[in-house]
């Protein structure tokens, strides 16, 4: 018996199941961060409060870590193949969309904003890197 009586190629099957662990992290903005995909409005992350970004972040990032864990399998997969399924772009666009109302620029505005100078892209870096050692900073106080 063969898988691709089910699947067309052996790259469909991978992205399945890159999809299938995407999807198992997508994030709910009300109340506690939820594992696995969930349903309905009132866990739309695209419709929760803006100040509510890092406990979203933080869920995402804590349910993307433990559901590769349980597949370890996958781990070169998720690390190497692009997210392309609709399940698993609708997880990558709910969180984009939570950082977008939380006031923090998005790949669109981005796109839509050039790609800057190169004073631009300094100044991008130096935000991003002061955020990465003021976070590590932060935590050992």
């Amino acid at each position: 018996m063969t898988l691709y009586h089910y699947v067309p190629t052996k790259g469909a099957l991978l992205d399945g199941l890159v999809e299938l662990v995407v999807a198992a992290v997508r994030p709910a903005l009300v109340g506690s961060p939820t594992e696995g995909p969930t349903e309905g409005p009132a866990d739309d992350p695209t419709e929760g409060p803006a100040d509510a970004w890092p406990a979203l972040l933080r869920g995402f990032a804590v349910a993307f870590r433990a559901e590769p864990l349980r597949r370890p399998g996958v781990i070169p997969l998720v690390a190497t193949r692009p997210v392309g399924t609709p399940d698993a772009l609708r997880t990558v666009e709910e969180t984009a969309a939570a950082l977008g109302r939380a006031g923090l620029p998005t790949l669109a505005a981005a796109v839509a904003g050039g790609l800057g100078t190169p004073a631009d892209h300094q100044a991008r870096f130096d935000l991003a890197l002061d955020a990465l050692l003021t976070g590590p900073a932060a935590a050992c106080r």
